[in-house]
């Protein structure tokens, strides 16, 4: 599980904050880059009404759209041959979250966005920006290695016991009051515990 540290390596300083670059700062830059381009968004804010995302990519079928800016769910499910270059920005960001398939789901997304140029005629090309291309996940979605981040994932996974080595359970808690809400998950935290010890081999994590 990546944890994202409060202080700086080099300067030890706390002044430690994430920034990223949004879909609508990403459309903003490319205008301002290629003014002639007809440039479309597509993300939660451009997709809220029911038809709007299937108008952006018959749109896309078309070849009305030069650039297509969107989160990830342009990168799943879709078959356009005209796409012969794709762009992935900040691709090591998932890697931050607090979850033990960070991993997996980055290698995930890349592979699958990898996927969406080159399938007509013409070769794709593919333009990772990361800031640590050294890491596995990026290497081997790179090389397009599925045993190669399987082979490195799995020790790590076997080292810090997460699945499949083990089995979590997740609880999600939501309280109009937040005084009382603290408390009943304070409560069931230490129930949760005492039941986990009471396991031959169990732990809490």
């Amino acid at each position: 599980m990546a944890k994202t540290s409060d202080l700086c390596p080099a300067c030890k300083g706390s002044r430690v904050r994430s920034h990223g670059a949004g879909t609508e700062r990403v459309e903003e830059d490319a205008r301002k880059l290629f003014p002639n381009a007809r440039i479309v968004r597509m993300d939660s804010d451009t997709t809220s009404r029911k038809g709007d995302s299937e108008t952006i990519l018959r749109g896309l079928d078309r070849g009305e759209i030069d650039i297509l800016v969107g989160t990830q769910m342009i990168t799943k499910g879709h078959d356009f041959p005209g796409i012969t270059l794709v762009g992935v920005i900040a691709a090591d960001a998932s890697l931050n979250i607090p979850d033990f398939r960070g991993a997996e789901r980055t290698f995930q997304i890349l592979t699958q966005v990898s996927g969406r140029g080159g399938r007509g005629d013409q070769p794709g090309r593919v333009v990772i920006q990361t800031f640590n291309p050294g890491h596995y996940v990026i290497r081997r979605a790179r090389e397009h290695d599925y045993a190669g981040f399987y082979a490195d994932e799995l020790p790590l996974r076997r080292q810090l016991a997460y699945p499949p080595f083990s089995r979590l359970v997740g609880f999600h808690f939501s309280s109009l009051k937040k005084r009382e809400g603290g408390k009943a998950v304070a409560e069931i935290g230490a129930r949760a515990r005492k039941l986990a010890a009471t396991v031959a081999g169990g732990s809490w994590m």
